[in-house]
């Protein structure tokens, strides 16, 4: 779901395999065994880039978009789900608890 994500919030740049290791701090074996996973399962496709016929960038297919679109409706459900019967308020102070914990955890 998250490589469907990036995919798609960065369909106007070239995606390469290269760029989902940067971006998800994953090896390069992890990164190739996802995407030839989601190739096969028609999310993605890998498409020659002019100049360079070495270079694959990664493409979402319509498979890929409509899956996407499932996955984020599922997700905002579930954060409507989960925040009915909490404040702005409460939120705001859970958000701020959870992103200085997060850089304790850098630290």
């Amino acid at each position: 779901g998250w490589i469907l994500a990036y995919l798609y919030h960065h369909q106007e740049e070239d995606v390469y395999q290269k760029t989902l290791e940067s971006a998800f701090g994953c090896s390069r074996s992890t990164v190739t065994g996802i995407v030839k996973l989601m190739e096969k399962k028609g999310y993605i496709r890998r498409e020659s880039v002019p100049g360079d016929a070495r270079l694959k960038k990664l493409v979402l297919t319509d498979v890929g978009l409509e899956t996407h679109y499932k996955v984020s409706d599922i997700l905002e459900y579930l954060e409507e789900r989960l925040s009915n019967a909490i404040t702005n308020d409460e939120l705001d102070t859970f958000y701020s608890i959870i992103e200085k914990l997060h850089k304790n955890l850098e630290e």
